[in-house]
């Protein structure tokens, strides 16, 4: 792929959620990103988990909610001159150009989400095989970046913009499972993908499942810290194409377990609905268990 070094120079901003916790030092901070452009300078990486960073600030450095730092980034031309160099080519390639993780993907087939039945749980059928278009991807997620696809050989390109995350979570799918016999489809909508809504979803209810109260961190250890699904709660069919999304009346963070169940009715359960469910299923299992104590 040929390499054009970025010769555009930009402000840029970097949210920090809020200040590690204490232990950790009064200069270490909370970032939702890569630590890769603070650690350029001089910040130190404390912690790194699933979704989030802790670093420290170098010193004299005090910063409010956000970081501004300046960067090069790529003109539109520079980064199409890449994108189709890459995709003449038809090669894999990931690395660094500039500052920014860099990557091209050629079309390729994966395979999809099976069919699963409602009442056995059990597949239905072979998982189908799809075809992902060819894509270029050059940026942090929440910092900025920009994405090049091609579909039937035509270049799309939207333009730069603040780049999505780039992990995928079971939450973030591209092929919406289908469910035969419960709902038509259970998909995680693009309101439950959304990046910035779903950090400050996170940041003000934490990652304690709202249903079941489970928190991963907790359960497996720090390799789970932070993960969570983020449930939409407003029904997509009363939805305007004005709506805007509020992070903290709109959505919920539930276990990937409480999502699936939330989702086997349409509409929806509602949170409080499969709380019920789940204390009355508790409340019977419990009972069951002392009468088996009891007649043994």
């Amino acid at each position: 792929m040929k390499i054009i070094e970025p010769t555009t120079r930009k402000k840029l901003t970097i949210d920090c959620s809020r200040k590690a916790p204490k232990h950790y030092g009064p200069d270490v901070y909370r970032f939702w990103h890569e630590p890769i452009l603070l650690k350029a300078r001089g910040w130190e990486l404390i912690k790194q988990a699933r979704e989030y960073t802790y670093m420290r600030a170098p010193a004299g450095v005090t910063l409010k909610p956000k970081y501004v730092i300046e960067v090069m980034i790529p003109t539109d031309d520079e980064a199409i001159e890449m994108a189709e160099s890459a995709h003449r080519e038809g090669v894999e390639w990931m690395g660094l150009v500039g500052e920014w993780p860099t990557g091209y993907v050629p079309e390729h087939q994966y395979k999809g989400l099976v069919e699963i039945d409602s009442k056995t749980h059990l597949p239905v059928g072979p998982a189908p095989i799809r075809t992902a278009n060819p894509r270029f991807d050059m940026g942090l997620p929440l910092v900025w970046g920009i994405g090049i696809r091609w579909e039937n050989g035509i270049r799309i390109f939207p333009g730069q913009e603040m780049a999505p995350p780039l992990c995928l979570y079971p939450d973030t799918i591209i092929e919406p499972a289908i469910y035969v016999g419960a709902v038509e489809k259970i998909e995680v909508n693009r309101y439950e993908r959304d990046g910035t809504a779903r950090r400050l979803c996170i940041e003000h209810y934490g990652t304690g499942c709202c249903v079941c109260a489970i928190d991963f961190g907790k359960l497996y250890g720090a390799l789970a810290e932070g993960f969570i699904h983020v449930h939409h709660l407003v029904p997509l069919s009363t939805i305007g194409q004005e709506y805007q999304v509020d992070p903290i009346a709109d959505l919920r963070p539930v276990c990937p377990n409480c999502h699936a169940v939330i989702h086997l009715r349409n509409p929806p359960l509602t949170i409080d609905e499969a709380r019920e469910l789940l204390r009355q299923h508790a409340d019977a299992d419990k009972a069951h268990k002392t009468k088996e104590r009891t007649l043994f």
